[in-house]
């Protein structure tokens, strides 16, 4: 995935289980694999600017802080119950061949109607 594309692909994850988190058995398993599989950059310089790219994204678009960043996770706080709201984990896993992979979790409070 080109890193042009990496906000695109955070934003359809987001909306993806923000459509989850407000009415369950709505979201198809295929649409939920799609959203949350994880990327591989292929480089440090790719996976560099993916991260920061990542951060920037997060920072952006989440009414929560963020809490953590590091070299290898960005986490903002959340989710607060009964709030509408999406919490994130990112992470960034080197891999034995000179890649990394990144992981995206999305979290929402579940919210009674």
């Amino acid at each position: 995935m080109q890193f042009k594309h990496l906000g695109a692909m955070l934003a359809a994850a987001a909306l993806t289980l923000l459509a989850g988190c407000a009415s369950q058995d709505q979201v198809s398993s295929t649409v939920m694999e799609q959203a949350t599989q994880p990327l591989t950059c292929m480089s440090k310089a790719e996976c560099d600017a993916w991260w920061a790219r990542s951060q920037v994204w997060v920072t952006n678009h989440s009414e929560y802080k963020i809490q953590t960043v590091t070299n290898s996770i960005i986490q903002t706080a959340g989710p607060s119950s009964g709030k509408r709201a999406l919490a994130y984990q990112i992470t960034l896993t080197p891999t034995n061949d000179a890649t990394a992979t990144m992981a995206f979790v999305i979290l929402a409070s579940s919210i009674e109607p």
